[in-house]
């Protein structure tokens, strides 16, 4: 403000009259200018390369935060990226693999991350064709056909029978042949059904390795299009990180950068992330964007980030509540946050029972069962493992609805 420039105008020096007009053209380019509007001026200018300089240190942060995007360090999933070496082993060498393979989870747990590591790490493999699809490219039989006959037309112009199950076949007959799949909980039941047959047949004979991605829903999804699908998969649950490998996630990658972070720094990170992988890579980004002469994070360079984070995750937060309300279950996902207070893991009964009964006090047009499905489909419930009991997908996303929304 005018007001604002004159005061600097005074600190610099420059002559005033009650401080409203120091008699000088901030504007001029000949005439005296107002110190007060320069070095305003600097200020705006040295605050706008601040910025910059932290966006930059994000981009270039050993950390990678974006949808599906590989982090430099993959931590905790050593189990599964042993699997798939294993049987992608298998596979390169013309066997047929045990059966296909399931990640199912909450969004931004690392499902597609996982996949993205999958095709690297096959495409590595001599002689193994490696396929990515969403169901959005396959909206009929007949497109999903089409869409898989493609390459070969490609390679040798031969013509397979043009099924589904016809194509894989014919591919994974001249060539090992993996096919990942993502968004799974989307799939038509019309093109569901046709796919997972074929798949289940082709990869019981041929080396065709078949690896579905989605939601916590994709068991009921999948189950509806074909009944035992799901129990003769590899069911895999990728849930977020324990401790250990959470700090793994926020370490590594500064180790090999040279780098490294205090105990302390580490431990509000990890507190503050709920193992939740996405928000790990934010912090990371976030708190490396700080480090700047310092051979190692602290909790000042924490504490700068704090901010950042803090918005980013405001953001998602509203976004999720966002889709509550779409579907009128703002009161419900409610009811389940009260119902998780203070517990890791709820029984599915006692969810179930905390959904109807928000459900029957408000107006909302959705059963319980509908409720249950949209609130695992968000990743806002899920059972992490085989036994009935549910946990939630992020933990502080229950911590926003207890405190934002009101009690119906």
């Amino acid at each position: 403000s005018e007001e604002e420039e004159h005061r600097f105008c005074r600190l610099a020096g420059g002559a005033d009259d009650g401080g409203r007009r120091c008699g000088s053209d901030a504007a001029s380019t000949t005439g005296p200018r107002c110190p007060g509007r320069l070095i305003l001026n600097d200020m705006v200018e040295a605050e706008a390369d601040a910025r910059d300089l932290l966006e930059a240190r994000r981009v270039l942060a050993p950390y990678q935060w974006g949808p599906g995007r590989l982090p430099p360090y993959l931590a905790g999933r050593e189990r599964e990226q042993a699997l798939f070496r294993t049987w992608g082993g298998a596979v390169a060498q013309g066997t047929p693999p045990p059966s296909a393979v399931i990640l199912h989870g909450p969004r931004g747990n690392g499902k597609t991350v996982l996949l993205v590591w999958l095709q690297r790490h096959l495409e590595t493999s001599p002689g193994v064709e490696v396929v990515e699809m969403t169901p959005a490219e396959m909206r009929t039989p007949t497109e999903l056909a089409e869409q898989l006959l493609l390459p070969t037309l490609r390679v040798d112009g031969a013509r397979p029978p043009a099924t589904v199950e016809g194509v894989i076949r014919f591919r994974a007959s001249k060539r090992p042949l993996a096919l990942l799949l993502d968004e799974a909980h989307t799939l038509s039941p019309e093109v569901g059904r046709e796919l997972l047959n074929a798949g289940l047949r082709a990869g019981a004979e041929l080396p065709f390795l078949f690896v579905l991605a989605g939601t916590p829903d994709l068991e009921d999804r999948l189950s509806e299009i074909h009944p035992s699908f799901w129990e003769r998969a590899k069911v895999i649950r990728v849930n977020r990180l324990e401790p250990a490998a959470a700090a793994a996630a926020i370490e590594r990658p500064l180790h090999d950068e040279g780098r490294s972070i205090e105990a302390a720094a580490l431990e509000r990170i990890v507190r503050e992330s709920d193992g939740y992988p996405w928000f790990l890579q934010l912090w990371g980004c976030y708190s490396w964007a700080h480090l700047a002469t310092r051979r190692a994070i602290t909790m000042d360079e924490v504490e700068a980030a704090v901010p950042e984070f803090e918005e980013r995750r405001a953001d998602y937060f509203r976004l999720r509540c966002n889709e509550f309300e779409k579907r009128q279950l703002l009161p419900a996902a409610r009811a389940v946050a009260e119902a998780f207070a203070g517990v890791s893991s709820l029984p599915y009964p006692e969810v179930e029972a905390a959904v109807r009964g928000a459900l029957d006090r408000s107006d909302a047009g959705t059963d319980t069962a509908g409720a249950m499905t949209a609130m695992r489909h968000l990743g806002f419930v899920w059972r992490a493992g085989s036994v009935p009991v549910l946990e939630p997908g992020i933990p502080s996303l229950m911590d926003h609805i207890r405190e934002h929304v009101p009690e119906s």
